[in-house]
């Protein structure tokens, strides 16, 4: 047993006893005695309710997410690799909840709670990927409605099962309210939906110092591409929904920095920076990497 939390965990739990409080209309409060299987003990309105705290995703994709920075090049020309990792945010938050469920009765004697609740959580303190960042009120409805899907034949297991996103928002993915999708369908025609990342390498020659900015265009890069194998069997008779682009780059070397411009479609959508100095040699690597967001496929749910 496990006497503190950890700093995921305390990040966490200070949005969970925010929703407490809001689902209860009352002021809600951490318990310090209660930090494992549980993970948390909060009080409200004379309740005591139990909260396993769990990350996501899986150690199947975060095998993924952690791999290294290719290694530095010092060829002038751009080594583009394309990553696409199947989006199954169901099939995560069922394999959490379902291995959790086992354990809810020790749960609730443990802590003597009136209530237990599974609070899922994104992996990182700030970076949502390969879930969906926040752009706005109605930006993540189906990757929501995914996750209800996934969880909906163990919504009675626990006595809410939430889903919370690293700047906080909090989703309800089965609770006494909820109502859970029994069933998705998807076009014939549409892919299934994947989380894409680009990895770039590159090397540059310095000008000396005094002469100015080099500026070297990439129009179109090629890219390398590696596809982890989804786990669905309907996802994997199809190909991934990579909504094809064309990328291109931009790099500006001088005055100790180099800038790397990513361009989609024509548009900048990323810059990444980077410094060096001149004592050492004239040709330097630059490795960078950009995720993209998830795009908003359009699911059909029946209810």
């Amino acid at each position: 047993m496990r006497r503190f939390r950890t700093q995921i965990e305390h990040h966490y739990c200070e949005f969970v006893v925010e929703f407490v409080s809001r689902a209860f209309s009352s002021p809600a409060s951490l318990s310090d005695k209660v930090t494992d299987r549980p993970d948390a003990l909060v009080h409200v309105a004379g309740k005591r309710i139990g909260v396993e705290l769990s990350r996501m995703p899986s150690d199947y994709v975060i095998r993924h997410l952690v791999r290294k920075m290719p290694p530095m090049s010092s060829s002038p020309e751009v080594i583009g690799e394309l990553f696409v990792h199947p989006f199954e945010a169901h099939r995560r938050v069922y394999e959490v909840a379902s291995k959790k469920s086992k354990s809810v009765r020790a749960y609730r004697k443990s802590a003597r709670a009136d209530e237990v609740w599974l609070a899922i959580h994104s992996h990182s303190l700030s970076d949502p990927w390969p879930m969906s960042k926040f752009t706005s009120e109605n930006s993540r409805i189906f990757e929501k409605r995914l996750m209800r899907f996934g969880v909906s034949k163990l919504s009675e297991a626990f006595d809410r099962i939430l889903f919370i996103y690293p700047e906080g928002e909090v989703v309800e993915l089965a609770g006494p309210k909820v109502e859970s999708p029994v069933a998705i369908m998807l076009d014939s025609a549409i892919g299934y939906p994947a989380a894409i990342e680009y990895r770039f390498n590159v090397g540059f020659q310095a000008p000396p110092p005094g002469l100015g900015e080099r500026i070297a265009d990439y129009p179109n890069i090629s890219f390398k591409k590696y596809v982890t194998k989804p786990k669905d069997e309907w996802m994997n008779l199809r190909e991934p929904d990579l909504c094809p682009s064309e990328i291109g780059a931009q790099i500006i070397v001088g005055h100790g920095k180099s800038s790397f411009l990513l361009i989609e479609n024509g548009v900048k959508v990323a810059a990444f920076d980077s410094t060096y100095t001149y004592d050492q040699p004239d040709t330097y690597g630059l490795a960078a990497i950009y995720r993209k967001p998830i795009r908003d496929i359009e699911y059909k749910f029946k209810c």
